[in-house]
């Protein structure tokens, strides 16, 4: 049974849509003449808007040969094969783990949203040494999917 879910980003995209706000609100109290204004507000959009739609959603998807995961429109993306798999466990990640792309002690976490997520470990020989975890709003229906899919394999 192939499972997709995509997580909306919620999270990430609060976060940067508040920081851009008070950046704007900032650059409006600051005195600078209305034009510097208004070019400063669109510069830092600029800079903010690739983050927002790379990082505003999270798809994975699982099916009988493989696990993938993409950010957003659908770049960066990865896949694993499912006979590289060796385990999938659900865990909550430390609030501090943060959102986006990261480099945990439990190895990579790609998440956009909140703190659940499930560790994938992999066999030895595999090609990668460490687990990594795939954030999810979803972490029972993706663990069963994945432990589906490495019964099948």
């Amino acid at each position: 049974m192939p499972y997709t879910h995509r997580q909306i980003g919620t999270v990430t995209l609060s976060v940067m849509i508040g920081v851009l706000l008070l950046l704007a609100l900032a650059l409006f109290f600051s005195g600078a003449p209305l034009l510097q204004r208004i070019l400063i507000t669109g510069l830092i959009a600029l800079v903010f808007a690739p983050f927002a739609i790379l990082f505003s959603s999270l798809t994975i998807s699982v099916d009988d040969h493989e696990l993938r995961w993409a950010f957003g429109p659908g770049w960066p993306y990865w896949r694993v094969n499912v006979g590289d798999m060796e385990d999938a466990t659900i865990v909550r990640n430390p609030v501090w783990y943060g959102w986006g792309i990261r480099v945990t002690p439990h190895g990579m976490l790609y998440n956009v949203s909140g703190r659940d997520a499930v560790e994938v470990r992999l066999r030895p020989g595999s090609g990668r040494l460490r687990p990594f975890r795939l954030g999810t709003d979803e972490p029972e229906q993706l663990r069963a999917a994945l432990q589906a899919a490495m019964d099948k394999g």
